[in-house]
């Protein structure tokens, strides 16, 4: 074409080859971008899918924890009235119980005794040093950090909302219970067996009440006690609440996937 003095001719042809070229990568490059798109979306709503799945099962967990933290303060309270000993803070402890009423649950499937109840003082007494440990999953949430994941998740508030969740259980449930928390009760424990007893096996025991009314120092661990049991079934409770927004929020996510 160049030999037959056609250059213009020549240049145009060349400009639309380079262009349908440009045009077939652009094109090739869209459709692989919309396929790794397509394919991340549905990791994420798999990914979402299974978190879900993991925070119902901590969200069952949790309410058993406080189920049976709040049988906890409620059966030391009465152990403490019973020996004439009053909690760490009567004010506080009232407000507590209009926020969190006494109901009956799996430990105990009756309503507080209002008198001196010897299969209750002795099922209070066997609990007194126990808690229900949480053992939260955690793996998918773990997993959607490692690979990257968790930041394709579009929203904000869903984020946000997961992080306030997740430092709640670990600041205040997690490290709580295993510093303070077991502390006490290992003390609460220890006394007990100077006098060759434990808390669990009240069968041998033919007043559980004489082995606190009689030692200021199981007075003042019962009270103490009390006290941690408030404080989880509020964490708890907290944290219930702030993972009930969270699976609303995941229900959101996926929807737009």
């Amino acid at each position: 074409m160049a030999d037959d003095n056609r250059p213009l001719k020549y240049a145009r042809y060349a400009v639309g080859e380079i262009i349908l070229v440009v045009i077939g990568i652009l094109i090739a490059l869209y459709i692989n971008n919309w396929n790794e798109e397509r394919k991340d979306k549905e990791l994420l709503k798999e990914d979402l899918v299974a978190l879900k799945l993991d925070l119902n099962e901590n969200l069952g967990a949790l309410n058993y924890v406080r189920e049976s933290e709040l049988f906890r303060f409620y059966s030391m309270e009465k152990l403490l009235t019973l020996v004439n000993a009053s909690p760490l803070n009567i004010e506080y402890t009232e407000i507590f119980k209009k926020d969190f009423p006494y109901q009956s649950n799996w430990i105990y499937q009756k309503s507080l005794p209002t008198v001196a109840d010897e299969e209750f003082i002795n099922l209070a007494f066997s609990w007194s040093g126990r808690h229900v440990p949480i053992n939260l999953i955690t793996d998918t949430m773990e997993e959607l950090k490692s690979t990257g994941m968790y930041s394709k998740i579009s929203s904000v508030e869903l984020k946000n909302a997961l992080s306030t969740y997740y430092k709640i259980v670990e600041s205040h449930l997690e490290e709580h219970l295993y510093t303070k928390n077991y502390f006490i009760e290992t003390t609460w424990e220890l006394s007990l067996l100077d006098d060759g007893i434990t808390y669990v096996d009240v069968s041998k025991i033919d007043s559980p009440l004489q082995y606190i009314q009689n030692n200021p120092t199981r007075i003042g661990l019962l009270k103490n006690l009390t006290g941690l049991s408030q404080w989880r079934v509020q964490m708890t409770h907290e944290s219930i609440d702030q993972l009930m927004i969270t699976l609303e929020l995941i229900d959101e996510e996926i929807a737009k996937l």
